[in-house]
């Protein structure tokens, strides 16, 4: 091969592998994250759940659009919570008393969407019982989809009042201030 060509070469080389690389199409509504599946509709989430003096289940969630969303599904109580949750509970979890309430960039909510793989590593400090059981909890989520059985892997960013946890991962500290200061502020009905 002629030595002029392969520099040439290599570079188309070079330009067609970074189409490869998970950088986003600006075409798309996806958000790029590694090993999620287009069909993932929920990215992340705060949630409010106390117990004491009736049942209260609010929150917020931020779907793969970007479109930032108040539930409120204190009118009966969700039993879904666990280490995996079908992708039809968490869709019924958060329909009920739905308020569209804001907007994510796309480029702000692909990069904090690259920070959920990381932020499920941990590590995480164990969950403690603060004593304090009326003052419910509030919990800073992301969620990983798993395609193959149509569910999600919850990932606890921070966790606080009735019962404390952290996860100690930067990903996931940046993951959860960035939520709190994205959330702080919207009013609500």
């Amino acid at each position: 091969m002629n030595r002029h060509l392969i520099l040439p070469a290599l570079l188309l080389a070079a330009i067609a592998g970074c189409s490869l690389l998970d950088v986003g199409d600006e075409d798309s509504k996806e958000p790029p994250v590694g090993g999620t599946a287009p069909k993932q509709e929920v990215y992340f989430e705060r949630s409010y759940v106390n117990f004491a003096w009736g049942y209260q289940l609010v929150g917020f969630f931020i779907d793969h659009l970007g479109d930032v969303f108040w539930y409120d599904h204190s009118d009966q109580e969700w039993i879904a919570w666990g280490d995996t949750i079908a992708a039809a509970d968490l869709r019924e979890k958060l329909s009920h008393g739905l308020h569209k309430v804001g907007t994510v960039p796309r480029h702000t909510l692909f990069d904090m969407c690259r920070l959920i793989e990381a932020a499920s590593e941990g590590p995480f400090t164990p969950r403690e019982h603060t004593g304090g059981a009326d003052q419910g909890t509030t919990i800073y989520w992301a969620y990983r989809y798993q395609p193959e059985i149509d569910a999600y892997l919850p990932v606890v960013l921070e966790m606080f009042g009735g019962t404390t946890q952290s996860n100690l991962a930067p990903e996931a500290v940046t993951l959860w201030h960035w939520l709190e200061e994205l959330l702080q502020g919207i009013p609500v009905d």
